[in-house]
């Protein structure tokens, strides 16, 4: 049984390493994309597009990971559930206006 508690830690701390790595990925990705909007750059929509497909990736991900590692904790609560809708607002609401606008495409220019 102590080999499964072990390699339970392993896998636990492991899981934790990678969301620290991916946390501070996506930080530097957020303080990149204050940099593009301040100077209007045209890379921009790129770059969010980035920000926004690899939170929700690693939302879910992360979710399926920890619900595999620990069944009996409930992971799909009302706050998981709301971060999901804001992932979906953002990649289906934002991120076409990025590229579609003409506000936007006269905005940063570049």
């Amino acid at each position: 049984i102590e080999d499964i508690l072990h390699a339970a830690s392993t896998a636990f701390i492991l899981l934790l390493c990678a969301e620290l790595l991916v946390n501070l990925t996506l930080f530097a990705i957020s303080l990149y994309l204050i940099y593009l909007f301040m100077r209007k750059s045209r890379q921009l929509p790129k770059w969010y597009f980035i920000l926004a497909a690899s939170t929700a990736l690693f939302l879910l991900i992360d979710t399926l990971l920890i619900h595999l590692m620990f069944p009996h904790i409930e992971v799909f609560t009302d706050d998981l559930i709301k971060l999901f809708v804001g992932c979906a607002i953002s990649l289906s609401v934002w991120v076409p206006y990025l590229y579609i606008s003409d506000r936007a495409k006269n905005t940063f220019v570049h």
